[in-house]
C-alpha cells in the first residue's frame, strides 16, 4: 500500500472514553485530525500527550487541554493515564482520549487495520488499567499528608463548634 492509499483509508481513530470504553470513531475523509478530535472529545483545545507506550508504535493521544478546568463532572480515563504512566507522576487524563498515527511532524488518522489492532491492544489492557489506576488513586488520597492545623484554627473550629462561650469583660472565662 504506497502512501497515499494509506491517506486516503486512514479515517479512523481509537476513542477511550472516561466511561472506560474503547471504541473506534469513523471520521469523515478529508476531515482535519484536530477538528475531528475536538468533536470526538468534546472539547475546544486538544493536547498531543506522548506515553513511551505507545511511541514505539508511532501513536499519540489526544485530549481535552481544559478538562481539569471545566467545572463539569469529569472522570479519569484510566486506560489513557495508565498508558501515559500517570501513576509515576501523578498527572491523571480526565476525559475523552483519541488514539492517532504521528508521523514525522505531522498527525494522520488511522486505517481501518491499524485502528482495529490498537483497539483490541487497548481492550486487552482495560481491565489492568483501571485496576492500577484505581489502586494508584486510593493510596495517593490516603498518602496526602493532612496540613497541620495552627492554634488559631484548632480555637476557631472549637468556637464554631459552640466549645467556647464568649464572656463579657467583667465575666471570668470558663
Amino acid at each position: 500500500m504506497d502512501q497515499n492509499e494509506i491517506l486516503e483509508n486512514a479515517v479512523y481513530g481509537v476513542m477511550l472514553t472516561s466511561g472506560q470504553a474503547v471504541t473506534i470513531a469513523e471520521v469523515n475523509p478529508g476531515e482535519k485530525v484536530f477538528d475531528c478530535a475536538r468533536r470526538n472529545i468534546g472539547c475546544d483545545w486538544i493536547e498531543i500527550v506522548e506515553p513511551e507506550a505507545l511511541q514505539n508504535q508511532g501513536y499519540v493521544i489526544l485530549i481535552d487541554e481544559e478538562a481539569k478546568l471545566k467545572g463539569d463532572v469529569h472522570f479519569v480515563n484510566c486506560i489513557a493515564s495508565y498508558l501515559y504512566e500517570s501513576q509515576e507522576h501523578g498527572d491523571v487524563i480526565i476525559g475523552n482520549a483519541m488514539i492517532v498515527k504521528a508521523e514525522e511532524e505531522s498527525l494522520r488518522m488511522l486505517t481501518e487495520s491499524e485502528a482495529i489492532d490498537l483497539a483490541r491492544d487497548m481492550t486487552q489492557i482495560r481491565n489492568a488499567s483501571i485496576h492500577e489506576m484505581t489502586e494508584y488513586l486510593s493510596n495517593r488520597k490516603l498518602a496526602e499528608p493532612t496540613p497541620e492545623k495552627s492554634i488559631a484554627s484548632i480555637l476557631r473550629m472549637a468556637a464554631e463548634k459552640g466549645n467556647r462561650q464568649p464572656c463579657g469583660k467583667e465575666e471570668p472565662e470558663r
